[in-house]
Parts: C-alpha cells; structure tokens; sequence
C-alpha cells in the first residue's frame, strides 16, 4: 500500500479549510480537484475528511472496496439503523425483507396515483399565479408517497403539516455548520434535527400502530415483518426504514422536480420541444407509464437536471480499515465524501459541462458512463427507489408542463443538507397552455 496520504489543498491556520465549506459546501468537491486531485484532504475544526472525485477512485469506494468503505455513521445520527445506514450482512438482510416494494411491476402501477395526485394539486393554480414550485413539490412528494408505497393517504397542507415540517427538518443534522463544529454545540440546526427526529419516531410508532393487518402496503408489511424473528425486522429498524423513507423517498424527488422546472423555465426553446413533444404523444390524455417510452425529450430533461443537480451531491462513507483510494492511503476510521455532482460537470467528460443541454442525451447512455454519471449511487448500495423516482419525476413533470408553462420569479440559489436542494420556496409564475 501506498505510504502517501491525500495531499491537502491550501487552507488557514486552525479553522483550515471550515470557511469555505460553511460558504460553499457545493464546489468544495470541484475546488478541491482542481487544487490538488481527484482525491484530497480536508480539514475541518472537528475532523479530518478525504473528499473524492475521480470517477475512478469514486469506483473504489462505491463499489471495488464497500467492503472495507462501509457507510458513514452520519447517516446513521440522521436515519437510525435502516437500510440508508447499516453495511455488509445486515443491509442485505434489511433490503431482501422490503426490496418486494420496489419491483418494477409494482412500480409502474403507481402511474394513476402519481398523475391523480399531481392534477389534483395544480388543477388549483390560475393563470399568472405565482407559485411556490419547491414547497408545492414538496408536499406533492410527500402524497405521493404515502399514498403509493404506504397506502395510507394524507394532507400535508392541512391535518398532516406537522408531518411535513418534521421531514423537512430532519436533514438539518447535514447543515455545513453541523460538519464543522463539534457534536456538543448546541446550534439551531441540531435542536431543530433532534426536535423533527424524535417527532417522526412518535409518528412512525402511530403509523406502524394504525396500518391495517392484512394490507400489502409498505406499513402493514413492516409491521408483520417485527413479527418474523430473525428473518424479520427488530422495532427500532422498522422506525428507522420509516424515517428514511420519509426522508429521501420525497425531498430529493422534489428537489429534482423543482430543478427541471426552474431551468425550464429559464430556456423556453427546450420547454417548447417538450411542449410540442407531450401534446404529440398524449394527443391531451394524462400520462401514464406507457407513455414513458416515447417521451424522449422529458427523459432527457430529468436526466440531464439530474447531471447538474444530483440530489445525492456527496456520498458518506468511513474507512473501517487502512485502505488504498487513488493510490493514496486513507487511514482507518477516517470520513470519506464522494462528491458525485464533480465529475457531473467535469470539462474532460462533457461538452460545456455547466450548461442546460438535454440533447447531449440524444447519443448518451447513462448505463454506459460508469462512475461519471452517478444520480442514485453505484454499485449494490445504489438507491432501491431508483426506479420509482424516475417514474414519479417523469410523470409529475409531464403532467405539469402538459397544462402549463413556468416562468421563474427568482434566481435559483442551492441549499446543501443531506441532498443539494432549492433555497427557499423558489417562486415561478405559471402560465395554462
């Protein structure tokens, strides 16, 4: 094994490299390559990071070494010991008990819910209403999840806003400043994460309480899985898939939602093709999954805002043992961030990498780009809920722009959590076809 560590880029006396990351935890990834490589040092005031970008090392860590990569305990803080933290024998068992939930035929009969779901939303909205796209998908999302994978309906405008705010709240553990100071600061990030953690757990114990016994949605199962001995799964893991899914399966749907709209917004050419496109395929009936295959130029558009945008920008892992990433030695015990959104917009790899051009997915295959186009992970540990948010982004954006065109209010700015995300409400006015 090498006996070189990552080199470090530039940084200050006792804070290193914490301003920037507090600034602009986004380009830290695209700065650190830049200054040093595709594997490099970070130093923040409570703990020493290595942050990858090279598609090949990314390959190391997802995928060539996981078994001695394993997952980051950060999620662990944020999502108990679900299938989003856990590693190794135990998320295999966690992902074969609920990986059922995920089947493609079980998917794509979610079509009618998602679209009934989305026209009942905007069918409200008049013409030149200003609308607050990222709090409107939000909620959408939210639906779309319990009413699909839960089978249990809910109002996340109304009865149900507390819901809403305690899942909006959870990834505040990820908030930059909650990566730099130590676990003991009492910030108002922290309160507010643990406020929402121990609300969803309330919720999830009323949930699991609730489901119906004979029901085949992904409550009711789980609550007969606690029932299974080894082969099952323990209470606290029930809560913690809960949360998880509560999390990631409708905030990063949504934010990609809001991204494509936004930048659509902000180039009518490519929103008149996918005009024109929609009006020809469904010739004025609602999408459905069969539709999907002859939506080229919508597919395009989710693929290429999941290539400026990807939801999962960085990646947790923690080196269990002394390994080799890069040619480099990372010490055992020592965080690791994958910093997928890099070789997204890396100039070696893409034409004018920054710019909006769904069209380059005309000639491209996303399964043939290896580790320079990551969306949902790589490897085994890839997201089990590719295929649904694909489905639901597709749909919910076909549906939207068959009967509206969006117009931004703002410009847009990027929050970084757990996921990269819309700052703020991000208004846009619409406008009915």
């Amino acid at each position: 094994m090498s006996a070189d560590t990552p080199p470090e880029p530039p940084g200050y006396p006792v804070v290193g490299h914490s301003l920037r990351w507090m600034r602009d935890p986004f380009s830290v990834g695209s700065w650190a390559q830049d200054a040093v490589g595709g594997v490099a040092s970070i130093r923040l005031l409570n703990t020493d990071l290595v942050v990858v970008t090279d598609p090949d090392a990314i390959g190391e860590v997802l995928v060539e070494k996981r078994d001695r990569i394993p997952k980051s305990d950060q999620y662990t803080v944020a999502f108990g010991d679900g299938l989003a933290s856990v590693s190794g024998e135990e998320w295999k068992r966690q992902r074969d008990a609920i990986s059922t939930f995920f089947r493609p035929s079980r998917i794509d009969g979610y079509d009618d819910a998602i679209v009934s779901l989305t026209e009942s939303r905007s069918d409200g909205w008049t013409d030149g209403e200003g609308v607050p796209v990222f709090d409107e998908m939000k909620s959408l999302t939210l639906e779309v999840l319990f009413e699909t994978l839960f089978d249990h309906p809910i109002d996340p405008d109304g009865a149900d806003a507390d819901l809403r705010r305690a899942v909006d709240d959870l990834d505040q553990w990820f908030k930059p400043t909650s990566w730099v100071l130590p676990e003991w600061v009492p910030t108002p990030a922290r309160r507010r994460f643990r406020t929402a953690s121990a609300r969803i757990d309330d919720i999830a114990a009323e949930l699991l309480r609730d489901a119906a016994p004979d029901g085949d949605g992904m409550l009711a199962t789980l609550r007969r899985l606690s029932n299974r001995g080894d082969a099952g799964l323990t209470e606290s893991e029930i809560r913690s898939q809960l949360r998880t899914f509560l999390f990631a399966g409708h905030e990063t749907t949504a934010s990609t939602l809001s991204f494509a709209l936004h930048l659509l917004g902000e180039h009518p050419d490519v929103a008149s093709r996918l005009h024109a496109e929609l009006d020809a395929v469904l010739d004025g009936a609602p999408p459905r999954a069969h539709h999907l295959d002859s939506l080229r130029v919508t597919d395009n558009v989710v693929r290429e805002t999941l290539r400026l945008y990807p939801p999962p920008f960085r990646i947790p892992r923690m080196a269990a043992a002394d390994v080799e990433v890069g040619g480099y030695t990372v010490e055992a015990g020592t965080d690791i961030l994958v910093f997928t959104a890099v070789p997204h917009r890396d100039e070696r790899f893409w034409d004018a990498p920054t710019e909006f051009r769904p069209s380059r997915w005309d000639d491209l295959d996303p399964e043939e780009l290896g580790y320079r186009y990551l969306p949902f992970g790589a490897g085994p540990r890839a997201c089990i809920g590719k295929r649904m948010a694909l489905l639901e982004t597709r749909l919910v954006l076909a549906s939207l722009c068959r009967a509206y065109r969006f117009e931004p209010d703002s410009d847009l700015r990027l929050s970084a959590r757990v996921a990269a995300t819309p700052e703020g409400r991000l208004p846009m006015t619409v406008r009915r076809r």
